[in-house]
């Protein structure tokens, strides 16, 4: 291990500025004109650089530090070293607080559903900064489903699911057995001259998706996910990126003769009009020969070309899309692996968790029809609790909080309702038919109530991963090994009153005080030779950590495993960097602006939390204001449309000497914060997973702008969902980003309250993931992870930038919300997003294949035998290859022992950073833009990925338990079938209920008691039961996370009804 690190030390990823002239870039006319030109000239400004961790600051992203100044680092880095669960609280709570009340604005999107992601993208892309954080409803032309939830879960799920379509060029899977996407290097010849905007787009997107807690259809590659979370990046994250390149370079360094390769420091890529163009990875690269000698130094310039340099427009407009909708300190909470379990939640749908956590019409309690319903889910497949799931609430994974999370579309909880009534396999949308969901007067709250709750009833750790996880779940949601019955509590479950106005926001889920008592021991970790790869990836989450010096100052700690510091030589051999973002002057000028008026917005925050709620009342008699973003309004404000840099410098900075406040995109709060401010941050990112979460929910909630102010109405058609959501996206103001979002499908009838909103979620989820899309790309088959496309421009188009700037906002919503991401990040793309140092060795979760290679040519010698050189062949389009030289003329510089070393350096660097700078900027900008970054510091990777993509597993137990009965439902025979059917489903048809229920197919990482409706407010799964003599069909109202069951009269004709209705598509808005 200690040579490993020698050889393949850890980068972060920092965008540099740059002076160069502003680029004169030719597009169609479009309401994205401006904003694609803006992004354009801002990237060409930055130049992205792999910084060795020793050299990097632990608090500084890609694109910069975290968002505010006033962040308490020390609080922030406790809590990162806390259980996932509550680091997922902290981010739930914070990221609620970030968006903006649906009262105040909310923004409409119009869409096409033939069109959804070229107009979803165009949305996100052209949204103002303020507008990014707003409530987003969907009208789908044509439709006339009316967005008050499900809408908007479903149009998530479509654009998810098509922005990694490898059609559209934004993402490719990278690997194809973890489904993990990255960025298409060659976007803009695949998509356009605006493909920036794609990029930024799905930045703001997948900030969206965090923000609001909804689920990315698709997996980040760990490298993406690293470098999404600050994380220094390594060789080994080249693995789940592209296995087999990483297999060749790792075959070349662990063997003697890397000469006879007859490779050079050269790479490969697609240059302007499609042609194959060499790039040295060193000057002069092309005349220098890959040996045994400099085979490592090839391997990390070919890293660093990859993952960084080839798309390093990409990830910059990605990166400022995700940071402007989630804070860049938000990301230091987590690991990778939890950034993209954030993201992309679980895939499994458990049906118990579903049961327990949903509610029923008074007509259904106690009656055979409720069981056979839930036997029927129980029996089902997973994909067919999917497809219940989407059929029922829009969307087809469970939020992170399980199903007690599911909300409507303002945030609050609003659990999956069984009802009997008059529909046939179809959801009631018309806005007549909207009616309120089974609630009890208590049962109106916030999802802060629900994670906090959970980080109230402690945790259990896992003896493999060391995971603290939800007390509900009965194995691992990181690594699946199986729970011990040990588990930790606290004796505060029994403290608050109910009515209690500080229950809101207590002590315990702010700041990690060490005060909570546990009790009961953890299980003894298993050795780590013992471990499976997925294990061992969640073990080892915690290997940078953000710590405080004798003089308050931060500084990245290594660990090599129970808390015990890696050695120098280790330190030596595999560095860990942090990326920062080279920006243009004028460019950087006005990112600075940015931050101060993030921090300012922040400071104003903090003011208010600690003031108390003297002024809300006052709120109450403001106009509610609709931010609506219509489709043919194009000409329109385009000075206002953001334009995203490409050509962005990279500067890998070694954690050493990087600053953990700063993340890739801009600093954090903690850059100028104070020393107990600083102790507060570490103090929670130390703690306990629920707690985290508790915290991170707090302080999102408190972010949220409330619907009675303003909400954001997006109108797509389901058709172009993708691409008119990433263009709203693109588009919201940042004033608006944390505004709640109604979702208005174009020609449905269907009515947003809450289902609509998390069926788009889902639906844009998969479409962002889409292998047609290819804006990420799986580069992990196992894990189905996704990073950032470097291709993107060529594949996905000229505006690829905005796509990843609308997901990183997306992301940031998601987080802010409480939605579960539909895919995965891949580890370094999760590291980066939380500014955590990226080392070679993370290269295994991006490309595994690739990082064997990598490591075989680090480990032995007589490289030169294997004729490598430095460059890169990389794939356009599934078929065309272009070679990359990772030194100047590195094709003709080949690879010996010599130089291996700094082949691997630059191999690291492009892959993980600067193949991707332009799309990782875009994406963490709209992502930081959304969610403080300071919100970020209290997590490490792996619990970052679960906050953001939840589990997906569905647990039936907790959904019967916090599910809501209608009175003819209680103790029926009809109940409790619908439950054991449930449980008897594979977890496909959970996920498919969920979805039919509530708009999507992801339960809240709370569970089921987190279930909330549109605003935020706890809205249970409810169950009512109608009379059967009217209907024999099951119907949803997924705003309200309601299922209408009739009354029938044999638990078979249950089943068969249920499954027939989610063997249907679950997707659509009509008229009852």
């Amino acid at each position: 291990m200690e040579k490993e690190h020698l050889q393949f030390p850890g980068y972060v990823a920092r965008f540099k500025e740059e002076a160069v002239d502003p680029e004169v870039v030719v597009l169609t006319a479009s309401e994205a004109k401006s904003m694609i030109v803006e992004l354009h000239n801002e990237v060409k400004s930055m130049k992205i650089e792999a910084v060795l961790v020793a050299d990097a600051d632990a608090l500084a992203f890609a694109t910069g530090p975290p968002s505010s100044r006033n962040v308490d680092v020390k609080g922030l880095l406790e809590l990162a070293g806390k259980d996932f669960p509550t680091k997922f609280a902290h981010f739930v709570a914070y990221a609620s607080s970030l968006l903006v009340p649906v009262e105040l604005e909310v923004l409409k999107l119009f869409l096409r559903r033939d069109h959804v992601v070229e107009e979803s993208i165009e949305y996100f892309c052209c949204m103002d900064d303020t507008d990014t954080r707003s409530v987003v409803r969907i009208d789908f032309a044509e439709e006339t489903g009316v967005d008050a939830g499900g809408v908007h879960r479903e149009w998530f799920a479509l654009v998810t699911e098509l922005i990694v379509n490898p059609a559209l060029g934004v993402f490719n899977c990278a690997n194809h057995d973890t489904q993990t996407y990255f960025f298409n290097a060659n976007s803009a010849q695949t998509i356009s001259d605006d493909h920036l905007g794609y990029f930024f787009a799905s930045g703001r997107l997948v900030g969206r998706a965090l923000l609001e807690g909804e689920m990315m259809g698709f997996h980040f590659a760990l490298a993406l996910l690293k470098i999404i979370l600050g994380i220094p990046i390594t060789f080994r994250d080249f693995e789940e990126l592209d296995p087999v390149a990483y297999k060749g370079i790792l075959w070349m360094l662990e063997n003697d003769g890397a000469e006879t390769l007859g490779l050079d420091f050269t790479a490969t890529k697609r240059g302007e009009g499609g042609n194959v163009t060499t790039v040295e990875l060193v000057p002069h690269g092309q005349d220098i020969l890959v040996t045994d000698s400099n085979k490592y130094d090839y391997a990390e310039h070919w890293l660093h070309y990859y993952l960084l340099e080839s798309v390093s427009s990409q990830l910059y407009v990605f990166l400022k899309g995700l940071y402007q909708v989630i804070p860049r300190q938000l990301f230091m909470l987590f690991d990778a692996a939890e950034l993209d379990y954030m993201i992309c939640g679980c895939d499994s749908i458990d049906a118990t968790d579903w049961e327990i956590n949903s509610r029923c019409s008074k007509n259904l309690l106690g009656t055979r029809m409720l069981r056979w319903f839930w036997e029927l889910v129980r029996g089902m497949t997973f994909e067919y609790r999917r497809r219940l799931l989407q059929f029922a609430t829009g969307c087809s994974r469970v939020p992170l909080g399980g199903f007690r999370h599911l909300t409507s579309h303002d945030g609050q909880i609003c659990p999956f309702t069984v009802k009997v009534w008059l529909m046939a396999c179809r959801r009631n949308r018309h806005l007549l038919d909207l009616e309120a969901p089974l609630l009890s007067g208590e049962s109106v709250d916030h999802r802060i109530d629900a994670a906090t709750r959970e980080a109230e009833a402690g945790y259990t750790v896992c003896a493999s991963c060391e995971f603290e996880n939800f007390k509900r779940f009965e194995y691992c949601v990181l690594c699946g090994d199986k729970l011990s019955s040990m588990s930790m509590t606290t004796d505060d479950e029994d403290g608050a009153e109910d009515g209690d106005e500080e229950s809101f926001m207590p002590p315990a889920y702010l700041v990690a005080s060490g005060e909570r008592p546990t009790h009961l021991m953890s299980p003894r970790p298993r050795k780590m030779s013992s471990l499976s790869r997925q294990q061992r990836r969640a073990r080892n989450r915690k290997e940078w950590s953000r710590k405080l010096d004798v003089e308050g100052k931060l500084f990245w700690y290594r660990s090599s495993g129970g808390n015990v510091p890696v050695s120098s030589a280790v330190e030596a051999q595999l560095p860990g960097y942090t990326v920062t973002f080279k920006l243009s002057k004028g460019e950087d000028e006005k990112k600075e602006l940015e931050e101060l008026e993030e921090l300012k917005e922040l400071k104003e925050l903090k003011e208010l939390e600690e003031g108390g709620s003297d002024e809300e009342p006052a709120r109450e008699s403001e106009p509610v204001l609709a931010i609506e973003q219509p489709q043919d309004d194009k000409e329109s404000n385009e000075n206002e449309f953001k334009i995203l840099p490409s050509d962005v410098g990279v500067e890998l900075v070694e954690a050493s000497v990087a600053d953990p406040a700063e993340f890739a995109t801009g600093k954090s709060t903690l850059v100028e914060a104070g020393p107990e401010r600083r102790k507060e941050i570490v103090s929670i990112a130390t703690s306990d997973f629920p707690s985290k979460y508790a915290h991170f929910v707090v302080n999102t909630a408190a972010l949220i702008i409330p619907a009675e102010i303003e909400f954001l109405k997006l109108s797509v058609h389901r058709e172009y969902m993708l691409e008119e959501s990433m263009d709203h996206m693109f588009c919201i103001q940042p004033k608006n980003l944390r505004s709640f979002m109604r979702i208005n499908f174009l020609d449905e009838s269907g009515v947003d309250a809450g289902g609509v909103h998390r069926e788009w979620f889902m639906l844009v989820n998969e479409l962002l993931a889409s292998s047609t899309l290819r804006l990420f790309i799986c580069t992990n088959n196992a894990d189905q992870s996704y990073f950032l496309n470097p291709q993107s421009r060529t594949e996905v188009g000229e505006d690829h930038l905005a796509y990843y700037f609308a997901t990183g906002r997306l992301i940031g919503r998601a987080l802010l919300e409480g939605g579960i991401w539909g895919f995965h990040l891949a580890l370094p793309l999760l590291k980066i997003i939380l500014g955590v140092p990226v080392t070679l060795a993370d290269m295994e979760f991006l490309d595994p294949e690739a990082y064997r290679s990598l490591r075989w040519l680090m480990d032995n010698d007589d490289v030169d035998d294997l004729g490598l050189d430095f460059s890169l062949t990389e794939q356009i389009s599934g078929s065309e290859k272009v070679v990359v030289d990772l030194i100047p003329n590195g094709r003709n510089v080949a690879v010996t022992d010599a130089n291996k070393q700094e082949y691997l350096d630059r191999r690291f660097r492009y892959v993980l950073f600067e193949s991707v700078a332009d799309q990782l900027h875009a994406f963490l900008t709209g992502l930081y833009e959304v969610i403080p970054r300071e919100l970020l510091l209290i997590f490490d990777p792996e619990e970052f990925d679960y906050l953001l993509c939840g589990s997906p597993e569905i647990d039936v137990t907790d959904w019967q338990t916090h599910a809501v009965l209608s009175p003819n439902l209680e103790g029926a025979n009809v109940t409790n079938w619908f439950w054991e059917i449930v449980r008897h489903m594979p977890n496909e048809y959970r996920r498919r209920l969920l979805l039919f229920a509530t708009g999507s197919a992801c339960v809240p990482l709370s569970g089921f008691r987190g279930l909330t409706s549109y605003d935020g407010r706890l809205c249970p799964f409810n169950l009512k039961g109608v009379s059967y003599r009217t209907t024999q069909y099951i119907s949803s109202h997924a705003c309200f996370n309601r299922l209408d069951l009739p009354l029938y009269h044999s638990k078979r004709e249950l089943k068969k009804m249920l499954y027939a209705t989610l063997d249907t598509d679950l997707t659509g808005f009509t008229t009852a």
